[in-house]
């Protein structure tokens, strides 16, 4: 896991914290179109091809996801901006007021101008309003995203979502990882079925004990596996197998915490692998 994010706590009943990122930058989505790119074509016309597809596709919907708090912010901020800067000021809207009065009401108040003194009457309030138009359009009023953030922040209930939020989003994408490496080597070897236990031995015979170590083996990969397991079989509290990784884990009261940039680091590093093993498995006639 990663440590020097940024990291607000906020304070739950019970006497349990939430922890999530500080950083609304980090909310953006994570998706790397490039390496879509390049990964379906590595697979066209191969037995892959329609499995790399879907994985994309899983990986693309888990980042757009975990993209709506950023997204969210943004259009906050967009319609808070449009409305302060679009909307005319107080002082001109009153102003537009008092014009239409005196073309329209003053012979409610027993009042009467002449023509020629409503008129410049007129004219001289709609020289003020325009002013006061000119000086409001020079002053744009701009909204930080990031103070919107802390302030959405403090509410409990944003911060559990962001948290779960992050928790779904990584299980989410180790699960993609997992069931590609599987239902490749079911396809590439024609076998009725294989489980997970199984696929270590499948990994050696496609592409070697080098490949089966990067892509199955290998820490970081391990651990994100037995976070997975934790999330998915534990509530979160960390395991046994875990352990000998706690000093890699954030952890509040044995629960293991994930936050944005957590899910953003494992994306990063599946997505490597991913297209390291589909290099590899594409050359076997096989795949053909």
């Amino acid at each position: 896991m990663l440590y020097g994010v940024s990291v607000k706590q906020i304070k739950m009943e019970h006497s349990k914290n939430i922890r999530v990122d500080d950083d609304l930058n980090a909310y953006k989505g994570f998706f790397d179109y490039e390496w879509s790119t390049v990964i379906e074509e590595a697979a066209r016309g191969t037995c892959l091809s329609p499995l790399v597809f879907d994985l994309a596709v899983s990986w693309k919907g888990i980042s757009d996801a975990r993209r709506l708090p950023w997204l969210m912010m943004e259009a906050i901020k967009a319609a808070l901006e449009g409305f302060v800067n679009l909307t005319p000021p107080i002082p001109g809207q009153a102003l537009g007021q008092l014009i239409d009065k005196i073309d329209h009401g003053l012979e409610k108040h027993n009042l009467s101008l002449s023509g020629k003194d409503r008129k410049t009457l007129v004219q001289e309030i709609r020289a003020v309003e325009a002013e006061i138009r000119r000086a409001a359009s020079s002053h744009r009023v701009s909204f930080s995203t990031q103070d919107l953030w802390s302030h959405f922040l403090q509410s409990q209930g944003i911060a559990l979502s962001l948290l779960m939020s992050e928790v779904n989003a990584y299980s989410g994408l180790y699960f993609g990882y997992e069931s590609y490496l599987i239902n490749s080597a079911k396809t590439v070897k024609r076998l009725p079925r294989l489980r997970a236990r199984g696929l270590p031995d499948q990994l050696v015979a496609l592409g070697g004990k080098t490949l089966a170590d990067a892509c199955w083996n290998d820490r970081a990969i391990e651990i994100a596996r037995l976070v997975r397991h934790a999330i998915t079989h534990n509530g979160r509290k960390i395991t046994n197998d875990l352990q000998k990784y706690r000093a890699d884990l954030v952890l509040e009261s044995d629960e293991i915490v994930v936050m944005a940039q957590h899910t953003t680091e494992l994306y990063n590093l599946l997505k490597h692998r991913v297209l390291l093993f589909t290099s590899e498995i594409v050359k076997r006639p096989e795949a053909r």
